[in-house]
């Protein structure tokens, strides 16, 4: 391998633009949600299981933005800052296993496990995050050792 040849992490320029544009994205459909839950909770108009279920749906759709965001995020992070693909798994490997702590807090804070669907599309979501990050980190270990 070639050390002097420039490592980069885009394949294309514009995609780490398109990566920024995507966190931007989810970013404010994080805030619109939070903004959209605090005026209708506001107005009082529910029932007291359609306030709650309505509570319910507003966290999913807060977890579900919030986890994109920060998961484009960190992809363009990593395009930024990684000097080389050694350094880049790392990073990523990091940022999944960030992630699927994170999902882990969240559904527990917020007992989004209750949910039969839900509870197996996040077990199955932490479990592949969780592996991914541990793969990506121990793949470097074994190419430094």
């Amino acid at each position: 391998m070639n050390k002097s040849a420039r490592f980069e992490y885009w394949k294309k320029p514009w995609m780490k633009w398109c990566t920024f544009i995507a966190a931007l994205l989810y970013f404010m459909m994080l805030w619109r949600s939070i903004s959209e839950y605090r005026e209708v909770s506001a107005l009082d108009i529910f029932s007291d299981e359609a306030r709650m279920e309505y509570r319910a749906e507003t966290i999913w759709r807060c977890i579900l933005d919030g986890g994109s965001a920060y998961l484009w995020s960190s992809v363009f992070l990593t395009g930024c800052f990684a000097k080389d693909r050694r350094a880049a798994h790392l990073f990523e490997g990091a940022a999944l296993i960030i992630f699927a702590l994170l999902l882990v807090g969240a559904g527990a804070a917020f007992d989004i496990f209750e949910h039969g669907g839900r509870r197996v599309f996040c077990f199955v979501f932490i479990t592949l995050a969780f592996a991914s990050g541990v793969y990506l980190i121990f793949k470097n270990r074994k190419k430094e050792e």
